[in-house]
């Protein structure tokens, strides 16, 4: 056997050696109590982790409007979230912008358009 084919031997018994160190690790680690262990404690690292991240980071606008649509249009929730946009609504319709702004200088016509036409998809209350 030359140098370079006992070097790699040799390579490959350590290789073969870590790699049944950290099987064996691994099973321990989801055995019996220590399981459980791991988890409280991965479930504590994530929850850790979500508390640092903002909604933007995880969704996008889009995904957030989607939700918001399917859950006060089309399930028909009673409470909550109707009662949410609801609120929404009136602080909207009551702002005083109105009093200094037409509403084609806020939205263009095809944004117009496109909300009266989901306002007509609506079920009537």
């Amino acid at each position: 056997m030359t140098q370079d084919q006992a070097r790699d031997q040799d390579r490959r018994d350590k290789a073969r050696r870590l790699l049944e160190a950290q099987v064996e690790f691994l099973q321990t680690q989801l055995s019996g109590d220590r399981f459980a262990e791991l988890v409280k404690t991965e479930i504590d690292h994530a929850l850790v982790a979500a508390g640092k991240l903002r909604l933007n980071e995880v969704v996008s606008r889009e995904q957030i409007k989607a939700t918001a649509d399917k859950y006060t249009t089309l399930m028909q929730i009673r409470g909550s979230v109707p009662e949410l946009a609801g609120q929404i609504a009136e602080r909207l319709y009551s702002h005083r912008v109105h009093d200094q702004k037409r509403l084609g200088e806020v939205i263009d016509q095809q944004q117009f358009k496109d909300l009266v036409g989901k306002l007509l998809e609506m079920p009537a209350l």
